[in-house]
């Protein structure tokens, strides 16, 4: 996935929630039932945030083992451009797996979660920009 769709996603899975939040608050229903459909509606928006981290944080954990494959064939130069890039990776995904954290205990905001996918799909791009350029 591209940035662009990532970012979609997010935006989807925030704006469903609101939405459902919303309509919820304005149905004619008991509170204590309200309160129960707001609490299913935020475990369903934080399960789907926590499966898309999940899922950047396997793709990013692949570009990173893949990049570390080949650059075993690195000459000196190569190799020091490739840890810079394999450092940048793995602090992004450093993120990605703090925010899972964060997500799972119900802290976690959209900034962060918006903030650690880009940094993780910036990673991503660069580390297979330069895989494709040392073919």
């Amino acid at each position: 996935m591209n940035k662009e769709t990532k970012n979609l996603g997010i935006a989807i899975i925030a704006g469903l929630a609101a939405g459902y939040a919303l309509g919820l608050l304005t149905a004619p229903k008991s509170g204590k039932e309200t309160r129960e459909d707001i609490k299913v509606a935020g475990t369903k928006a934080y399960r789907a945030a926590e499966a898309q981290l999940k899922n950047v944080y396997e793709d990013l954990s692949d570009l990173i083992a893949k990049a570390s494959a080949q650059g075993k064939k690195l000459g000196a130069k190569g190799r020091e451009e490739l840890d810079d890039l394999l450092a940048a990776a793995h602090d992004a995904q450093g993120r990605v797996k703090q925010l899972i954290t964060s997500v799972r205990r119900g802290d976690a905001t959209d900034g962060e979660l918006e903030d650690a996918v880009a940094a993780a799909e910036v990673a991503k791009d660069e580390l297979r920009t330069f895989m494709a350029e040392e073919k």
